[in-house]
């Protein structure tokens, strides 16, 4: 009898440990038993700015070719954001920033996708973004397509720039798509796990190291829109103007002009059905 008692007592304090252990890793583990196949895996690191956040993962859901998005989170009240909007969440510290970009990269492969979609949540992509990308990714079998121009929106003083790569082969870091193939062939080691600037030039070295094949999309029709606001960005929009050693300005014309500043009301003002709207407009001016 007593021996009975001995086994029903260690079995319970298993079982106690098992769900206290769960309970404390809750958030570290969220996505570690996935078991399912995406084509595309789209990976936004978030430190606040949540209603940037919003727009863009609203615009993310409204995408012409379906894609997982996944946060990287590092604080209670953006887990709780990524739970409430109903995307997936892979929790880690803040700091250093390339350790937190390559736990989310990591956390993607529990998808077994065909391509990843790096993202800033500050950075807004045109609704047929990963349908265009991930065509050349897989029937052209290019390892890294984007951009190498964008737009700007300045929330504070209301008004848009655009923006290029004096170097046309420089592709922007938002909005990037990586091939699995290419991925698989760094064991999916990119972003240096001690730093917290210049992660894309430490990404391109590892890729050239590679041999990635890249591609740059000129069509106006796909386009990536950078919001700059009163909060911290690593570029601000005074930096930005003031470089351009790199960058060289682009004249915007009076009809995308007048198109990007209702964008900028519709988004300071909150209003996310008229952001997809004028998103959708702005596709079909070109």
């Amino acid at each position: 009898m007593i021996k009975y008692i001995i086994i029903l007592l260690i079995i319970y304090l298993v079982c106690e440990s098992i769900e206290s252990f769960s309970n404390n890793n809750d958030l570290q583990y969220k996505t570690q038993w996935i078991s399912e196949h995406e084509d595309v895996v789209c990976l936004i690191g978030v430190w606040g700015r949540l209603d940037l956040v919003k727009i863009n993962i609203d615009l993310l859901k409204r995408q012409t070719k379906k894609c997982k998005i996944l946060l990287i989170v590092s604080c209670p009240k953006d887990k709780k954001f990524a739970i409430d909007n109903g995307v997936e969440w892979v929790y880690t510290e803040n700091q250093p920033l390339g350790r937190k970009w390559q736990v989310g990269l990591d956390a993607c492969k529990k998808y077994n996708p065909n391509a990843i979609l790096i993202n800033g949540s500050d950075d807004l992509l045109s609704l047929n973004w990963v349908e265009k990308c991930y065509h050349y990714i897989v029937n052209q079998h290019y390892d890294i397509v984007g951009k190498s121009n964008w737009y700007i929106l300045d929330l504070v003083d209301k008004k848009p720039y655009r923006f290029k790569y004096r170097n046309s082969r420089i592709l922007l870091g938002a909005g990037r798509m990586i091939s699995r193939s290419i991925l698989d062939e760094l064991n999916w080691s990119l972003f240096p796990l001690h730093k917290s600037k210049g992660l894309d030039t430490y990404c391109n070295t590892i890729l050239n190291q590679h041999n990635a094949t890249r591609l740059v999309l000129n069509t106006n029709d796909i386009f990536v829109v950078s919001l700059k606001g009163k909060y911290d960005t690593l570029n601000s929009m005074s930096k930005i103007l003031e470089v351009n050693k790199k960058i060289q300005s682009i004249v915007i014309n009076n009809k995308h002009v007048e198109l990007l500043r209702k964008i900028i009301y519709f988004i300071n003002t909150k209003q996310s059905k008229r952001i997809i709207e004028y998103f959708k407009l702005f596709e079909k001016a070109y």
